[in-house]
């Protein structure tokens, strides 16, 4: 019997060896630590700019489907044997956040198709980060002809919203219909997730002028910086006196190296680094002592940056001083202020007619015009002028400036400015309300100040003279900009709502002022 026991237990043991184990503890083997994967390096703008996106045939793109960009744009001939053009650009405004729950920042571009002369066909695209590099998966359609005013990631939720017609409005007008779409990324494709709609009426466009930091530099040389957040509707501006012969290095730093600078002279104009050149620093030699703006802008939405200010110690024949302030759009002192203002003209004899109640009632207003019809009206510019009002500029024939390169943007707004002549105000109000990254900056450079509105009569549209007159009377606040149109149609409405405005605002004590002067 013991024989047997002992037998077994040997069996036992040695059955126990062979699998690895023992009837003797052993100290606890510790669990493999799991690697965790560093997080890839984010996506930039060049890299967005140069990435090869899908654009199916059945949405415009080539017979192979492939839009490879190159510095943001591509173009391919519309058909065999055809002058026409497909021609695509990337749309200056990007925004990043993580998409696909992996842990990396991706992005979410729009691809602007002009096509043709058919349209500008807008496509939402989802760009993978994949170890650092971009990844375009599927587009999505958004509409055509439409006013982008936000996209964003929020919470892996891709979130855009922008304007555009609604049935009954003619291309050319101002989008009223405010949509705001939501999607969600599944696989290689969003996937709708809801969509608002609200009217312009509810809309608040921001008009207000952005604050100016004043830079001062240590007469000892050094370097300076500040932090700030922009994005691309948007623009920073600071001022900084330099003198003749001052050295300095600007840079501006931000995560995806999409935020650029824009430094030119306040009193001569002089550029040193244009917008165009989409260039995050500048280093040289100051050509003349005077004031300089230091303007900020990106492409990414909400995009952190910190801008750095390096210079060598002032001369000492060469007082510094603080620079001085730049123009204000809003007058001063004037808190129960309500600005009129009127696009498109001038047109006779609408634009006569409204002078006319204008003057009646001691107002003041402010008329965003076309190059064309100032050059056919040079006589109604005149009263304008002679009246007090504000003669401002809607570009020359009522071009879309998002999208446009610095060079046909200049073109359009100077040639707009040779037509209304020497009474010209530096304000600039962009037709339809479309802007992009470049729109402030560009037009910073050209000494303009972009303007748009609070209020939307949508009297383009002929809603009749009750409605014209509540949209105003019922939204009017201190300080709002309200939008009317002297011109692209029959006024008449416009007109006769213009004189009960004016009896009721006057009534209840609000003055009637004009911008930009």
């Amino acid at each position: 019997m013991q024989t047997k026991t002992l037998i077994t237990m040997l069996m036992i043991s040695i059955l126990l060896a062979a699998c690895g184990q023992s009837d003797t503890a052993s100290p606890p083997v510790p669990p493999e630590e799991t690697a965790v994967a560093e997080p890839a390096t984010p996506l930039t703008w060049e890299q967005l700019k140069n990435a090869t996106y899908t654009i199916p045939l059945e949405m415009g793109g080539p017979e192979d489907g492939r839009i490879p960009l190159e510095n943001g744009a591509y173009s391919f001939v519309a058909a065999p044997g055809s002058a026409s053009m497909n021609a695509f650009f990337l749309y200056p405004g990007v925004a990043y956040g993580d998409l696909d729950g992996d842990g990396n920042e991706d992005a979410l571009v729009i691809l602007v198709n002009n096509s043709a002369g058919t349209g500008n066909f807008y496509q939402l695209i989802p760009v993978r980060n994949v170890g650092g590099q971009p990844q375009p998966l599927a587009p999505t359609f958004i509409g055509d002809r439409v006013v982008i005013e936000q996209v964003q990631v929020v919470e892996s939720e891709a979130h855009l919203l922008f304007r555009t017609y609604r049935p009954e409005e003619p291309f050319g007008s101002t989008p009223s219909l405010q949509v705001d779409r939501r999607f969600v990324l599944e696989g290689d494709a969003l996937l709708p997730l809801s969509e608002e709609t609200l009217n312009a009426s509810e809309l608040v466009t921001p008009t207000e002028t952005e604050p100016t930091t004043a830079i001062e530099l240590p007469e000892a040389g050094g370097t300076v910086s500040y932090t700030g957040q922009t994005g691309p509707f948007s623009l920073d501006r600071y001022t900084v006196f330099l003198t003749a012969g001052q050295e300095i290095n600007i840079n501006v730093a931000a995560p995806h190296q999409d935020t650029f600078l824009s430094i030119f002279g306040l009193e001569t104009g002089e550029v040193l680094l244009s917008g165009q050149a989409e260039q995050g620093s500048w280093q040289g030699v100051i050509p003349e002592t005077q004031s300089y703006a230091i303007n900020v802008f990106a492409v990414g939405a909400e995009t952190e940056y910190t801008l750095t200010i390096e210079t060598a110690a002032s001369s000492d024949d060469t007082a510094v001083s603080a620079p001085p302030p730049l123009p204000a759009v809003f007058p001063e002192g004037s808190g129960n202020a309500v600005y009129l203002t009127f696009d498109d003209g001038p047109t006779p004899p609408y634009t006569g007619q409204i002078l006319n109640l204008l003057a009646q009632y001691n107002a003041r207003a402010t008329f965003f015009i076309l190059g064309v019809n100032a050059q056919a009206s040079p006589e109604i510019l005149q009263t304008m002028q002679q009246g007090g009002h504000t003669l401002a500029n809607h570009t020359w024939n009522h071009e879309s400036l998002a999208g446009m390169s610095q060079a046909e943007f200049n073109q359009v707004v100077l040639q707009a400015e040779q037509a209304i002549g020497p009474a010209a105000a530096p304000c600039l109000r962009p037709p339809y309300g479309a802007t992009d990254a470049f729109t402030r900056a560009y037009a910073a450079e050209l000494g303009y100040e972009v303007v748009m509105w609070n209020v939307d009569t949508l009297d383009w549209s002929q809603p009749g003279v009750e409605a014209i007159t509540a949209s105003v009377l019922d939204n009017v606040y201190p300080g709002a900009i309200i939008l009317m149109h002297d011109g692209g149609g029959n006024r008449t409405q416009t007109v006769a709502a213009l004189e009960v405005i004016l009896r009721d605002l006057s009534s209840q004590g609000y003055v009637l002022e004009a911008l930009c002067q």
